[in-house]
């Protein structure tokens, strides 16, 4: 017999038990249907981590001041040994780091009035930054200009808005030449930004921002026009929140992060007030836990897909029992141990991969309902889909060998004596 007589027998014999050959794959479907469900989240997850962090830049370093650790008089103490995280340190760092192709440091701004008044005024946050944050930052230029170095000179009443702030509070983002008026300050708007924004779980480490409803504002102009209201026992902040280091190659990331934190504790007495953080790192850790959980979640997958090759098994068996003559008759009208097993591995095969199949489909099903559901991010590779669809062929071959070996082997004559 050649391959296509086989297949074609393999079929009628699936064909004429629809039920039995249909309960057979159940367990493939419900295996196979949880594995692609289970990769999707992964992927999903770990696509989400990739966007984010790409938006923050996988070339910068981000140093973020801390409050000092104790009680207030220990706080203030250690505030009399280090100032902070401040402008003298990004000076520091762009003169001892060759590497660096921009050094930004920003200041949150705290205000109670804002003109014109937006629908809702929590969701604008106002910054003075430096010449080189905006660039650092990977802001966009949409419209007008950015800051520039004779802004800080000059503590120019000027600002730059992003894209969203230039929307909420004018209805347009062609706002140059306008002018917005933070407390007692007023600022002329000299031009927009764009971040590209995507939602996000997060990750771990790191919060990202909408920096398109930020208002720029000169970094000078802010230490200088802009007053910080501080608590009776508080100890002085830090002249900055954050300073964001732009590298120009990839692969000096790590030497710059370990550079740039042993250089800050000597400038600080080794008062540990800031924290290094590298988006780059962030990324490969999250790249590491999300291939852990998709073993655990494939391996959990996997079991159904035991149980449903066990099953198959099964019922090849019982079927080897029940076609016991039939087999003695095709041995006696020539048919080799080959033939015989070739037959009933490719009903195995074929059972398994439809039920694999019908199970990918149950699987994007069920990824694009646990989306909705969760309003996670889920996503399914063709890498996933084709792993999928040889696996459960493989489960039919593994689990068919036995009983296909079993029907092989039979005495022909004790087969054709069979009732």
């Amino acid at each position: 017999m050649n391959f296509a007589e086989l297949l074609l027998d393999g079929l009628r014999g699936l064909v004429d038990h629809p039920l039995r050959s249909a309960l057979t794959g159940l367990g493939i479907v419900f295996g196979v249907a949880a594995v692609i469900a289970m990769l999707s989240i992964g992927e999903g997850a770990q696509r989400e981590a990739q966007a984010m962090i790409s938006l923050m830049g996988l070339q910068q370093v981000l140093i973020e001041a801390k409050p000092v650790e104790g009680d207030s008089e220990e706080a203030i103490e250690k505030r009399r040994v280090s100032v902070g995280l401040s402008l003298r340190d990004g000076l520091a760092l762009a003169a001892s780091l060759p590497h660096l192709e921009a050094v930004g440091g920003r200041k949150d701004l705290k205000f109670e009035d804002l003109l014109p008044k937006p629908d809702d005024a929590t969701l604008l946050a106002a910054e003075g930054v430096d010449a080189g944050f905006l660039h650092a930052a990977g802001l966009e230029l949409v419209r007008g200009r950015r800051l520039l170095e004779q802004d800080e000179e000059d503590r120019a009443a000027v600002a730059v808005l992003g894209i969203g702030a230039a929307r909420l509070l004018f209805g347009t983002d062609d706002v140059v030449s306008k002018q917005i008026r933070l407390d007692r300050v007023w600022l002329t708007i000299v031009g927009v930004v764009r971040q590209p924004t995507y939602k996000s779980r997060g990750v771990d480490g790191l919060e990202l921002e909408d920096r398109n409803l930020r208002m720029y504002v000169p970094l000078q102009t802010a230490l200088g026009r802009f007053e910080e209201r501080l608590k009776e026992g508080e100890p002085e902040p830090p002249e900055l929140d954050a300073l964001i280091l732009r590298v120009r190659d990839k692969d000096d990331i790590a030497g710059v992060a370990k550079v740039a934190e042993r250089t800050l504790l000597r400038l600080h007495h080794d008062v540990k007030d800031f924290r290094v953080v590298v988006p780059l790192a962030l990324l490969e850790q999250s790249r590491q836990t999300q291939g852990l959980f998709n073993l655990v979640m494939g391996l959990i997958a996997g079991i159904s897909l035991l149980i449903g090759g066990i099953g198959i098994m099964n019922i090849m068996l019982a079927g080897v029992v029940e076609r016991t003559r039939e087999i003695g008759v095709r041995r006696a009208l020539g048919a080799r141990m080959r033939d015989i097993e070739l037959l009933f591995l490719v009903e195995s095969t074929t059972i398994s991969l439809l039920g694999g199949l019908a199970g990918i489909a149950l699987g994007l099903i069920a990824a694009a309902a646990i989306g909705q559901a969760t309003g996670w991010t889920t996503a399914v590779s063709g890498g996933a889909l084709v792993l999928s669809a040889g696996i459960s062929a493989l489960v039919g071959i593994v689990f068919g060998t036995w009983p296909a070996m079993r029907a092989a082997r039979m005495d022909p004559v004790q087969a054709l004596r069979h009732d």
